[in-house]
């Protein structure tokens, strides 16, 4: 399960409508099951209507500043304006966070899904919005 609250979807959401025609994308911190500060981040694959991609650089940031905050990552979260409302092929083929939440908004809803390594598959997780 994931934890998000109605101001951390809406951020998400108004990220997603931002982009329009490209995949939005952003990492997810917290502690436990409950997000606690999202970071939207800047896109920066070669095929951004189909993938995301999130700077090296961009990341280490994200990452110290999670550190700082005494936050550890829960996972990620993109959209996905034309794709499939769970995990497209792509998703699949790129994720490497094990157990990690991976959040997809789409037009027609939003979901959570946690990347099992080991099966090599996505497994579909509750996601509260509080």
């Amino acid at each position: 399960m994931i934890i998000l609250s109605k101001n951390h979807l809406k951020e998400m959401e108004d990220h997603a409508k931002s982009n329009r025609a490209n995949e939005a994308c952003g990492v997810l911190a917290g502690r436990g099951e409950k997000v606690e500060k999202i970071y939207p981040c800047k896109n920066v694959s070669k095929n951004p209507n189909s993938h995301y991609e999130i700077a090296p650089a961009e990341l280490i940031g994200v990452f110290n500043d999670v550190e700082d905050n005494g936050l550890e990552i829960l996972g990620f979260y993109h959209s996905h304006p034309a794709g499939p409302l769970g995990p497209s092929n792509i998703d699949r083929a790129t994720a490497t966070w094990h157990n990690h939440s991976y959040v997809i908004l789409h037009p027609l809803g939003v979901g959570s899904w946690r990347w099992d390594e080991g099966a090599g598959k996505f497994i579909e997780e509750e996601l509260q919005v509080l």
